[in-house]
């Protein structure tokens, strides 16, 4: 009887704890802060690689995306996700890469082709400035 106890209360926990990583997600997309779009369409990205160091690229694309008034909703390390406008709530994401000390990959995700390419436009620009 204690075996079967014992079994049942760690299955319990172990759906409990499956449960709470689905959870966490589902809240994320209630409070619209998300980045699961952005990755799932990553494999569609525009992706160019830049002569600046990572840091510097980073900055700039923070910079940048402030500058053209997207609202930022999540930074990570590797990506800073945003919406393009505070009217427009189309989700964006900048995925960074770095390559080596003075190359940064850059990778503009979005659901929608036309964000997609507006952003890319805007933050590319940036480094053609140099």
């Amino acid at each position: 009887m204690r075996r079967i106890l014992v079994v049942a209360l760690l299955g319990y926990c172990v759906i409990a704890l499956a449960g709470c990583v689905c959870l966490k997600e589902r809240i994320k997309e209630f409070l619209a802060i998300s980045t699961g779009d952005i990755e799932d369409s990553r494999d569609r990205a525009i992706v160019r690689i830049v002569d600046y160091d990572y840091d510097s690229c980073y900055r700039k694309v923070e910079e940048r995306l402030i500058e053209i008034g997207s609202y930022i909703y999540a930074k990570r390390k590797d990506l800073i996700a945003v919406y393009i406008s505070q009217k427009d709530t189309t989700p964006a994401g900048i995925f960074f890469k770095e390559i080596n000390g003075q190359k940064t990959q850059l990778e503009i995700a979005s659901p929608a082709t036309d964000t997609r390419e507006y952003l890319a436009d805007k933050i590319f620009s940036v480094f053609l400035e140099k």
